[in-house]
């Protein structure tokens, strides 16, 4: 080859070796019907390393027997290095033009039911000369496509049927002998004469149109659009990222492999490590969010319950006067809704007041089965009158604890009251204890609806009420919840779809040391 002659070889794009490699580093399946559309330099890798390819064969299905690291192989060639720029002025007719006879090529194929990876493929390298000139930056005097195209493919190393493809493609087709290659040579033909304004070469399309039976009107049509579709790439890589892009490949190529392998063994470490201390974050990030959000309604709460108390007073206060000296009936029952609903909002303060400035626990020590039974006892008129069932598991007599008797009475009536609101009529109730863990655990079901997968986030927040539930008026579960903190447990919703909803109360059999002043610094 004399020195004016430019090697046979279309440098790929920068993306198509990226995503090679990455492929074959992940072990990945790689997307061939894109690569080998917007790359001709796949194509032609392709035919001039496997010659053995017979015509009929496809390249889709060729990939299992691609040697990916001879393509990197050859982009790290010094004499071969570098990247296509389409889109530089030199290079953007020869691409579009290529990719223009590609689109027709696998238009053609599609109808005659051929391969139409193979002939995008074939359509692409009929510009083969014009393809190499243009990024090898060599001058074209009067020498069009096709001469060019002849010229290099003389010279390049490919399958003997591509040779004679390419070597004929202005020249009329024999299509007596029946071989596959001369319907292949009709195909590109025809391709040409819709893409060319040579009379020549158009007459030789039409001519190859009528041997293949397609209506030649039709396929012009199709060209018409296609040629308004054909743009060049527009990747484009500075010349230090490709001198960097290289460097990096060949470190890799370079690089013994027990040290990558080692080095992908700490990158996963690392990876997992990471993983798991985002997870962390994310939930601390969480509990540190809901903390101020009830630290901030909490302090709302108190500033509010002592304002609203005052004037509260007076009202209920002066209500109360009037009722003595009132002898009409229906202001007498009047004055009554007034007291009633002035004793409703005190209650509601008085529990929000507990959630917000809850106040330091009072112990006692207490058999369980002597706190627990009286309690649920008090709690049977409320659930005959509902209809429902309450039931009191056996009981451990021997146990002890420690505890805020009257706190924690409170948290439980809580539940058990819910639990009943929310069990149908005839439905059912039930409370068990037990100890586990140097820990109470008061566990209150029923046979209710459960609560909603949307709510149960938010269900031990202070005034969301879970009313499509049956589940309290919005102070009831954050009041718990607050109790069970104040004495260094926790509430818990167990709810499983097709189950009883289970609500479980756990304190410690003996209060925890200092967890009250840790409570009053977080309210």
């Amino acid at each position: 080859m004399d020195a004016t002659t430019p090697q046979c070889w279309i440098p790929p794009l920068a993306e198509t070796v990226v995503a090679l490699a990455e492929g074959q580093a992940r072990g990945d399946s790689l997307p061939w019907p894109q690569l080998l559309r917007s790359d001709p330099s796949l194509g032609w890798f392709f035919f001039t390393h496997h010659h053995d390819l017979n015509i009929d064969r496809s390249l889709f299905h060729l990939k299992q027997g691609i040697d990916i690291s001879l393509f990197l192989d050859t982009v790290l060639d010094p004499a071969l290095a570098g990247f296509a720029d389409w889109s530089k002025n030199s290079a953007q007719k020869a691409y579009r033009q290529s990719q223009y006879l590609g689109t027709l090529s696998e238009h053609i194929a599609e109808q005659l039911r051929m391969d139409v990876q193979m002939a995008h493929c074939l359509g692409q390298l009929t510009q083969l000369g014009a393809l190499i000139y243009s990024q090898q930056e060599k001058k074209i005097h009067h020498e069009d496509g096709n001469v060019l195209t002849r010229k290099l493919v003389r010279r390049a190393t490919c399958p003997h049927w591509l040779r004679e493809l390419l070597l004929r493609l202005d020249l009329p087709v024999d299509v007596t002998k029946g071989h596959e290659t001369e319907r292949w040579a009709l195909l590109l033909q025809t391709a040409i004469g819709l893409a060319s304004k040579t009379p020549q070469l158009q007459n030789l399309g039409k001519a190859a149109c009528q041997k293949l039976t397609l209506s030649w009107e039709l396929e012009q049509e199709f060209a018409l659009q296609a040629f308004q579709h054909a743009t060049p790439s527009s990747s484009t890589m500075s010349s230090d990222a490709a001198k960097m892009l290289i460097r990096t490949l060949r470190m890799v190529k370079h690089q013994p492999a027990a040290t990558l392998s080692f080095t992908v063994k700490q990158l996963e470490l690392e990876v997992e490590d990471l993983h798991s201390r985002l997870a962390r974050v994310q939930q601390l990030d969480g509990d540190r969010l809901r903390e101020q959000k009830l630290t901030a309604v909490a302090e709302l709460a108190a500033g509010a319950g002592h304002e609203i108390n005052n004037p509260l007073a007076v009202i209920s206060g002066q209500a109360q006067y009037l009722l003595k000296g009132e002898e009409d009936l229906n202001r007498a029952k009047a004055l009554e809704r007034i007291i009633g609903q002035t004793m409703r909002i005190h209650t509601l303060l008085r529990d929000l007041m507990l959630y917000a400035r809850p106040p330091e626990p009072v112990y006692k020590s207490i058999a369980i089965h002597k706190w627990i039974k009286p309690l649920i006892q008090s709690m049977q008129e409320h659930a005959i009158g509902r209809g429902v069932k309450l039931e009191l598991k056996p009981i451990p007599a021997k146990n002890s604890m420690v505890c805020d008797i009257s706190l924690a009475s409170m948290a439980v009536k809580c539940l058990v009251y819910n639990a009943i609101e929310a069990a149908p009529s005839g439905g059912w109730v039930r409370v068990t204890t037990q100890v586990q863990h140097g820990r109470c655990q008061v566990q209150v079901e029923d046979n209710g609806p459960g609560v909603p997968a949307p709510l149960q986030d938010n269900i031990f927040d202070p005034f969301y009420s879970g009313r499509n539930a049956g589940r309290g008026v919005g102070l009831g579960l954050s009041k718990v919840w607050r109790i069970a903190q104040l004495h260094g447990g926790e509430i818990k919703l167990i709810n499983h779809p097709g189950k009883p909803t289970c609500f479980l109360f756990e304190i410690p059999m003996k209060p925890v040391r200092g967890i009250h002043k840790q409570q009053k610094r977080s309210a």
